[in-house]
């Protein structure tokens, strides 16, 4: 439940924060950019979500948090073509992430807390140093 709260939340925010720009620069937020970028996010994301509800029913938990990094970052891979160019080397370090987290599944949450947490503040300080500042 705590999960299903803090993903709205992030959806929300990120939507929020998008449209705020958007407006700033009085452009629509919903475009064909915006439609593609779906698009190719939502097939590895909703893919990812379904095997991980899988393996949770199936009982293999200690996989979930390295499958979650795996499609997160081929969702990162295939939209960063529609989005800031750094998006593809961070699905990609959470890709690496994941497959540790595959080998070494007793270390995945703490791997799931690096790729969601440490990787995105990094992540988030060099797109706001390089395009923002």
């Amino acid at each position: 439940m705590i999960a299903l709260i803090v993903l709205l939340t992030s959806l929300l925010t990120g939507w929020l924060m998008a449209r705020k720009k958007a407006r700033k620069n009085k452009q629509s937020i919903w475009n064909i950019t915006s439609k593609s970028l779906l698009f190719a996010v939502s097939i590895p994301l909703l893919t990812g979500g379904m095997i991980s509800l899988l393996f949770f029913v199936q009982g293999y938990y200690q996989l979930i948090a390295a499958m979650l990094l795996i499609f997160y970052g081929l969702a990162l891979t295939a939209g960063s073509i529609y989005t800031f160019g750094e998006a593809k080397g961070l699905g990609i370090l959470e890709i690496c992430l994941g497959l540790i987290g595959i080998c070494f599944p007793e270390i995945g949450l703490l791997l799931w807390g690096l790729g969601f947490g440490v990787l995105h503040i990094i992540y988030g300080f060099i797109v706001y140093k390089k395009y923002e500042s």
